[in-house]
C-alpha cells in the first residue's frame, strides 16, 4: 500500500508557490485540494469582511455601532414626536371646527371692535395671555369677564380687582377653564410654542364640548391676523374665550398676545 503524501509538505509547497504570486498566472490547479479550499475560503472571508465594513450599522450585528445608531434613532423619534404634538392638536381642532354645527350669521349692529361681531372677551385672569386679553378688551371698550378660581387665585397672587371675574367654588384651574370654554361661543388659544399643561387642557375641553376652537402661533403676522378675523366673522363669535400660557411659561407672551389681539380686533395691519 502506497504511502499518502504528507499534507504538511504539500501545503508548505503550495504556500511557497502561492507566495510568489504564481497563482495569478492561472496555475492554481497545481495546488493541492486542501490549499485550493483554503484559498477560496480566504477570498470569501475577504469579500465578507469588505461587505461588513461598508454595510449599514444595523447590519453589522450587535455592537457599538448598532448601539450608537439605535440611540440616535430614538433621539430622532423623540424629537419628531415632540414637534408633531402641535400639528396633531391643530388638526384635531380643525376637525372639530369642521364637524361642529355652524350657526347662520345674523346681521348685527356695529360693535366696539369695528366690523367684527365680538361683544365680550373672557379669560381665566391668569398672568400672560389671559390678562393680555382682558387688558385689550378694556382698552377697546369691549366687555370683559370670565371665571377664575376661588380666592381669585393666580401664580402672582390674587387677581387684581380691576378684572371683573366671577370666582368658582373650587381653587382648581381646570374648573374655571371648563366654565370659560362652555360660556363662550368660541375659544382662541395663543402660544409661541407647542401647547402644554393648562393650554393643552383648554384645547381638549373645547374639542370635547364641541365649540369652535382656533390655535394661533405668535408672533402676529398679516396672514394670521386676517385668518383669525375671518374665523370670528364666519362663526359669528359674540363671546370669545382667550387662553394661553402664563407669563412664567413663555417669556414675553403677554406683549406678543396683546399685540396680536389689538391688531386682530381693531383690524390694524401687522408686519409679516
Amino acid at each position: 500500500m502506497a504511502k499518502r503524501p504528507h499534507r504538511s509538505n504539500a501545503r508548505h509547497f503550495c504556500r511557497g508557490t502561492t507566495g510568489t504570486g504564481l497563482h495569478k498566472l492561472s496555475i492554481i490547479a497545481l495546488l493541492c485540494k486542501p490549499c485550493r479550499l483554503a484559498l477560496g475560503n480566504h477570498r470569501l472571508f475577504q469579500r465578507e469582511a469588505q461587505r461588513r465594513r461598508h454595510a449599514h450599522p444595523h447590519r453589522r450585528g450587535k455592537g457599538a455601532g448598532r448601539e450608537r445608531c439605535d440611540r440616535r434613532f430614538r433621539q430622532v423619534e423623540r424629537r419628531r414626536e415632540a414637534s408633531s404634538a402641535h400639528v396633531s392638536l391643530a388638526r384635531q381642532a380643525a376637525q372639530t371646527n369642521s364637524n361642529a354645527p355652524r350657526r347662520a350669521a345674523v346681521p348685527s349692529e356695529r360693535t366696539p371692535s369695528g366690523d367684527l361681531p365680538v361683544e365680550k372677551i373672557i379669560s381665566g385672569g391668569q398672568t400672560g395671555v389671559d390678562r393680555a386679553a382682558l387688558d385689550v378688551a378694556r382698552g377697546l371698550g369691549i366687555a370683559a369677564g370670565g371665571f377664575c378660581p376661588k380666592g381669585r387665585r393666580a401664580e402672582d397672587g390674587p387677581i387684581p380687582a380691576r378684572y371683573p371675574l366671577h370666582e368658582t367654588d373650587s381653587r382648581a384651574y381646570a374648573d374655571r377653564t371648563r366654565r370659560n370654554v362652555r360660556a363662550a361661543d368660541a375659544t382662541l388659544v395663543l402660544t409661541r410654542q407647542a401647547p402644554v399643561g393648562g393650554t393643552a387642557l383648554t384645547l381638549r375641553m373645547a374639542r370635547e364640548a364641541g365649540t369652535p376652537c382656533r390655535h394661533v402661533r405668535l408672533p402676529a403676522t398679516k396672514k394670521r391676523v386676517a385668518h383669525t378675523r375671518r374665523w370670528l366673522v364666519e362663526g359669528d363669535v359674540r363671546t370669545l374665550n382667550v387662553a394661553g400660557p402664563r407669563a412664567s411659561e413663555e417669556e414675553g407672551i403677554y406683549d406678543a398676545a396683546r399685540a396680536f389681539l389689538e391688531q386682530g380686533l381693531e383690524g390694524r395691519s401687522s408686519s409679516s
